[in-house]
């Protein structure tokens, strides 16, 4: 069960994921106004300079395991709310890599961001791997925490 805060820090929605889910039935339910709100991964994420944002709540985890501030967005979509909270700040964009409209999905909230005042960088998982949950699961948390500092540097790393 996955938590969802508001602009205020207050519950606006909880989502639910099955271990196993029935053939018949969505791996996830949720209750609540979830389009309002995020699920944070780390206590004081929202208010970390290097925050990573992620589309769902285990890679959320998976990041917030190796010690790095997370967000899940519970989807592709950056709230307005959520792009002013994070103003003048560093963001490092990680939604799910390797799906359908995921550059452009993460090229828009990377545009929103920088709009306002963020320094927003896109954060890829190693060559592969879907997103950083499915690299946690399959390689284990040291090689998962130094592939992830790994991106992290690379991503803030001056281009030539």
């Amino acid at each position: 069960m996955f938590p969802m805060q508001g602009t205020d820090g207050k519950l606006v929605a909880a989502e639910g994921r099955f271990m196993t889910p029935p053939a018949d039935v969505a791996k996830a339910h949720s209750a609540g106004t979830k389009s309002q709100g995020v699920f944070v991964a780390l206590p004081d994420a929202l208010a970390a300079d290097g925050v990573t944002l992620c589309e769902g709540p285990i890679t959320a985890l998976a990041v917030a395991a190796c010690g790095f501030p997370a967000v899940a967005l519970c989807g592709h979509v950056v709230r307005p709310w959520l792009v002013r909270r994070l103003a003048l700040r560093t963001v490092f964009v990680s939604l799910d890599w390797y799906e359908d409209k995921a550059e452009e999905n993460a090229a828009e909230a990377c545009r929103a961001l920088a709009a306002m005042g963020a320094t927003p960088y896109r954060l890829a998982p190693p060559t592969g791997a879907g997103d950083w949950a499915d690299y946690l699961q399959a390689v284990g948390l040291e090689p998962m925490r130094a592939a992830l500092d790994a991106a992290i540097c690379g991503a803030l790393a001056p281009r030539p």
